[in-house]
């Protein structure tokens, strides 16, 4: 998978674990004994060995071996093994965002689609706007930064218009929707505001934190921000 799909997935499954963890340790251990179960149906036939360790077949005459060596029994059968979906992935499927079929339960029944929610990591405008005013920003490129793999194409996203140029170019680059960055600049002034209040600084590795999406790309984010002055206290003097 990519790693805005691993992303997803990761979300997904950690909210399901929080919904109901009691729930989600019960399914694990379901698919523990459906395994075990599992492995213990195949039996392995056994060799008698002598007392001196050798197999007893090499004590017996040559003749008897060879009456032997046509086995008169059949080859037992062995049935198809089935992979059943483990919880974790069946919850990222359950994302109506993520264009994949709908998964079905342990018992065979399908499950119920979800509900459409906004996502907690795009659901930006459920958070308080701490983050300096676009003017602030002086030019289109001023947020630039480097990453690997090509730029996202964003253009068309929902949310898009709300970037400034250079904020759309740091996005992009760094594969993040519209909708997951400003859920990510709103989160990083939060933590921003929070810090400053207990006396603490904002390093890279609360910001990490304070984002909730891949480290690095909260670190690019981070140090875009202090590039152009943004993670000055002066942006955040009137909400202390």
């Amino acid at each position: 998978p990519s790693p805005e799909e691993y992303q997803i997935f990761v979300s997904c499954a950690w909210r399901l674990v929080k919904t109901n963890p009691i729930g989600f340790l019960q399914k694990e251990r379901q698919l523990l004994k459906f395994y075990k179960a599992k492995a213990n149906r195949i039996s392995k036939p056994s060799t008698t060995t002598t007392s001196t360790g050798s197999p007893l077949k090499r004590s017996l005459p040559a003749s008897h071996r060879r009456e032997k060596a046509q086995p008169t029994s059949r080859p037992i059968a062995r049935t198809a093994r089935t992979h059943k979906p483990t919880p974790k992935a069946a919850s990222a499927r359950q994302d109506v965002d993520n264009g994949l079929p709908s998964p079905t339960s342990f018992s065979g029944s399908p499950v119920p689609p979800a509900s459409r929610q906004p996502r907690e990591d795009r659901d930006f405008d459920s958070l308080p706007d701490y983050s300096p005013p676009l003017s602030t920003l002086p030019n289109p490129k001023c947020l630039a930064t480097e990453w690997r793999g090509a730029s996202l194409e964003i253009r068309n996203l929902p949310a898009y218009d709300k970037l400034h140029a250079a904020e759309a170019k740091l996005a992009s680059a760094l594969r993040l929707t519209p909708e997951i960055y400003l859920t990510s600049k709103r989160r990083m002034f939060i933590g921003k505001i929070k810090r400053t209040q207990l006396g603490k600084e904002f390093r890279k590795t609360d910001a990490q934190k304070a984002c909730k999406i891949d480290v690095n790309k909260a670190s690019k984010l981070w140090t875009a921000f202090e590039k152009v002055g943004w993670l000055e206290l002066k942006h955040i003097q009137r909400y202390l």
